[in-house]
């Protein structure tokens, strides 16, 4: 089975990364601390192999955060919304 595309939402600093195809070899390339890490790193929260996963209160996107006197109300869902497979 091999990743066909992705999208990744809320996730650090990409809030939406609109689907990105992968071919069979892929090269991210980008200014420094555009997020080409992130991108990974939010991939490899879905199936980590050291259970790591994610972390909410450290993925979230911090400029979704709100102010500090009202609770944070943080939806529990995965970063990476959309992983298609190719069979």
């Amino acid at each position: 089975m091999d990743l066909k595309s992705f999208r990744i939402t809320n996730y650090r600093n990409i809030l939406d990364s609109h689907p990105v195809e992968v071919g069979r070899i892929a090269a991210l390339v980008g200014q420094n601390e555009c997020g080409k890490s992130n991108l990974l790193s939010a991939l490899n929260g879905l199936n980590a192999f050291d259970g790591s996963g994610y972390n909410v209160e450290e993925d979230w996107p911090i400029d979704r955060w709100p102010p500090p006197a009202q609770p944070a109300v943080i939806p529990e869902i995965h970063p990476a919304s959309l992983v298609i497979f190719r069979t």
